[in-house]
């Protein structure tokens, strides 16, 4: 576990005020479930591993305002995925939760703000702060947003990368943006060496500064400049003012020694809205033993390596879920139940390519051969569900997915079910 130092009074608070909630029952009812009451199991914060791991399925599966734990007239902003990979999820921020300083920079209008996750904030170094907010994800603001980062010239832009590999287009009408923007800040999607290489050829004598969070959380970790001048970094400085981080094996839910690889699993401070408390984002991470960055922040470098999911990934546009693979594999009786899909995304004259390595586990007593691996392959092909209308034989027809390849492998004892979709990005 990481960022324990004065973290035990700030969760217990948390606890406390999840578990006796009057507008929301969730983490009441999932407490109970596991048997743990807050009020006399946390008392140190080695106790935090009592706590039930939470997924986004989880908060999926219920009614959006069963995750308000404050009044609906003290809500200050909604923030929501952008519903491309399946349902939206809605969290809410209270005032308190700015008060706090958890959430700043957003735009306030008749007492509530609506934020996407898809914006753009344009930034002056001389201190002065111009934001864009783009509704509902319109893309079609893109221009006057381009035109008003020229107007302003501005230092830096603050957005996601794909936004920022759209509005480079934008920005070629104006010239004047070429001299005055120093800074690209990415945040809300992991960005690969490959991406930050194809990021660097549009914004050319740019520092790109890239931040690792979500839109569940605030900030997790960010780049200095160092960093962020080192081709294929995927290093950050860990954050603490907001949120406690565990990094735990995704098999057994126990927390792994330092420097070893596993799953970040975080707790908001101060998220009062909705409380995220031990919630598993899905990214497999590391801390790098022993190293300190040369520019003198304190604290450990965190690795992060990719992405693993246990209900879908999302590669080359295409939403590949868990439950549409388990339909195929539980149809064919001579396999175990276990299995591990490696989503290997590349991408070539920047259109995706997508390689999928498929380990399973046979029953006992039955053997492998071609004849099995055909079999497979041919519901993989006929049955698989990649996206609301397309199956694998269709889109491997396209060019852009590959054909599966099939490994039949030894899942540790230990190991009751594993069913993971990991996500590997060039």
């Amino acid at each position: 576990m990481v960022n324990k130092k004065n973290s035990f009074s700030k969760i217990k608070k948390l606890l406390i005020f999840a578990y006796n909630n009057r507008y929301s029952d969730f983490h009441r009812v999932r407490f109970k479930k596991a048997g743990f009451n807050p009020l006399t199991d946390f008392k140190s914060i080695e106790d935090i591993k009592k706590i039930p791991l939470l997924s986004k399925t989880e908060l999926l599966s219920v009614d959006p305002y069963k995750l308000l734990f404050v009044k609906e007239k003290d809500v200050l902003c909604i923030r929501s995925t952008s519903g491309t990979t399946g349902r939206q999820l809605y969290l809410f921020n209270s005032k308190q939760d700015v008060l706090e300083k958890n959430v700043m920079g957003m735009t306030i209008v008749k007492g509530m703000a609506l934020t996407s996750p898809v914006n753009i904030e344009f930034i002056s170094l001389s201190g002065k702060i111009y934001s864009s907010w783009i509704p509902f994800a319109d893309y079609h603001n893109l221009p006057a947003a381009a035109r008003m980062a020229a107007e302003l010239q501005v230092d830096g832009i603050n957005t996601s990368p794909t936004l920022a590999i759209i509005l480079s287009n934008y920005l070629k009408d104006y010239p004047v943006i070429k001299k005055s923007l120093k800074y690209l800040y990415t945040v809300g999607e992991f960005v690969t060496p490959a991406k930050k290489k194809f990021l660097q050829k549009l914004y050319p004598g740019v520092t790109i500064l890239l931040n690792y969070a979500c839109m569940e959380t605030p900030t997790l970790a960010s780049q200095c400049e160092l960093l962020a001048k080192k081709a294929g970094e995927t290093r950050y400085h860990l954050r603490s003012e907001s949120q406690i981080s565990e990094i735990i094996n995704p098999d057994t839910g126990k927390e792994v020694k330092m420097g070893e690889k596993g799953e970040i699993v975080i707790t908001n401070f101060g998220f009062f809205g909705t409380p995220l408390i031990r919630y598993r984002i899905g990214d497999m991470v590391s801390i790098v033993k022993g190293k300190k960055c040369p520019c003198g922040f304190p604290g450990p470098l965190l690795q992060v390596w990719g992405r693993i999911n246990y209900d879908f990934v999302t590669a080359g546009g295409f939403e590949l879920r868990r439950e549409f693979l388990e339909k195929v594999i539980d149809k064919l009786n001579f396999l175990k139940g276990s299995f591990e899909a490696h989503i290997h995304e590349s991408f070539v004259d920047n259109r995706p390519k997508i390689r999928i390595e498929l380990n399973l586990a046979l029953k006992e007593g039955v053997k492998e051969s071609l004849v099995l691996k055909q079999k497979i392959e041919k519901e993989l092909l006929e049955n698989w569900q990649v996206s609301a209308k397309l199956k694998l034989k269709n889109v491997l027809e396209m060019g852009i997915f590959e054909s599966v390849k099939i490994n039949f492998i030894n899942f540790p004892i230990s190991v009751k079910v594993k069913r993971f979709l990991i996500l590997h990005q060039a």
